[in-house]
């Protein structure tokens, strides 16, 4: 039996995984283990904390009912990263992969958990060196929260389109918005959440999973919305590190809009089930092409829709839930994003293009990072 830890519900926490680069040619640095070392002596009551590869570090939040208090913990943590970042002559950037590093340089951090995740993915771990958004939802029990997953699933699109930040890869131009994506897919417990209707459906299955060996923990589902029940929250998993904590909570205070918009109407959206059947077609055209991706609703009765005009749509419901949520401020930036398509991996694009060269966009991606200065 998993326990489900009851917590405040619509709190909003965020996990942002950062990259650790260097300054001579802007690639990325073994720095982690330097870094955590300077994290320890300081003491710091911040969340900072080393992540699969020597050249990523996650910050994370404490849960918040107001994202302007949950802005204000990761600038005030980020100021704690940059200073470090300056002794160690290093450089912090945002962004879902780095868009030259060779995957097979990546070294895994000395840790009990990544050693084995090594020990079985193989390749893949090192390949897995991307960077995401993750997004808690307090839930007061599990069955809410196995609802809201399922209610939140079908914004999936959304959530990618908003948080896309991933267009290079490789030292190639992926032509996708978010190519972090495809390192994702290729673990065998990632995608969407299994047809489940309650927390004794999940406890029923995590059991059948955990007695078979394919799982020993919640941490090894990949998928893009799983439950975390020792936190009390639903956690999003899909959206790209972006280019500043500004635009990560702009993207958690449309999350938290839209599951304040399911709790008021629970009973009407109650047993929302994810369409299977267009779930990874419409996830790929969000990938590939943002905010102009063209995606399905109701396979039955099928309705084409643009991705950007869809998530317009949904800002009108949720203007009323802005207002009750002190989030009237990130619904406006929202609406002025979805408009002008101003997605990450679009201004990435148009860095390069600036720049000319890879380094010099990585240096730049530095300089938006440590100034906080793009939506």
């Amino acid at each position: 039996m998993i326990t489900f830890k009851s917590s405040k519900a619509l709190t909003v926490g965020v996990e942002l995984e950062l990259q650790l680069v260097n300054k001579r040619n802007y690639d990325l640095t073994r720095a982690s283990v330097d870094f955590m070392e300077i994290v320890k002596k300081r003491k710091l009551i911040y969340d900072i904390k080393p992540e699969v590869t020597e050249s990523m570090i996650e910050i994370a939040s404490k849960p918040y009912a107001n994202i302007l208090d949950l802005e204000n913990e990761l600038n005030l943590i980020n100021r704690e990263v940059i200073s470090i970042a300056s002794i160690l002559n290093i450089g912090i950037s945002g962004g879902g992969t780095h868009p030259f590093q060779n995957w097979t340089e990546r070294q895994i951090f000395p840790a009990e958990r990544y050693t084995a995740v090594s020990d079985i993915y193989g390749y893949l771990t090192k390949q897995f060196n991307v960077y995401g958004q993750h997004v808690h939802i307090g839930c007061e029990d599990g069955d809410i929260a196995i609802e809201l997953i399922q209610y939140l699933s079908q914004f999936i699109p959304h959530f990618i389109a908003l948080g896309s930040s991933s267009p290079f890869n490789q030292a190639e131009d992926t032509l996708f918005q978010s190519s972090r994506l495809t390192s994702i897919s290729s673990f065998p417990l990632s995608g969407i959440i299994p047809d489940l209707s309650s927390w004794k459906e999940f406890e029923i299955y995590f059991s059948a999973m955990k007695d078979t060996g394919i799982v020993s923990t919640i941490k090894d589902f990949y998928w893009d919305i799983r439950p975390q029940p020792d936190y009390g929250t639903i956690e999003i998993r899909i959206c790209d590190s972006p280019l500043t904590i500004y635009r990560a909570c702009i993207i958690a205070a449309y999350i938290q809009m839209l599951s304040s918009y399911f709790l008021k109407n629970y009973k009407l959206l109650k047993r929302a089930k994810i369409d299977r059947y267009t779930y990874s077609y419409n996830k790929f055209q969000a990938a590939r092409y943002g905010f102009d991706g063209i995606i399905i609703r109701n396979f039955k009765k099928p309705i084409k829709i643009s991705i950007s005009q869809d998530i317009e749509n949904n800002l009108e419901l949720l203007i009323g839930h802005s207002f009750a949520l002190n989030t009237h401020h990130y619904h406006k930036k929202l609406l002025d994003i979805v408009k002008n398509k101003n997605s990450n991996s679009n201004q990435i694009k148009k860095i390069y293009k600036q720049k000319g060269n890879f380094p010099g966009l990585v240096e730049s991606l530095c300089d938006i990072w440590k100034s906080n200065s793009y939506i």
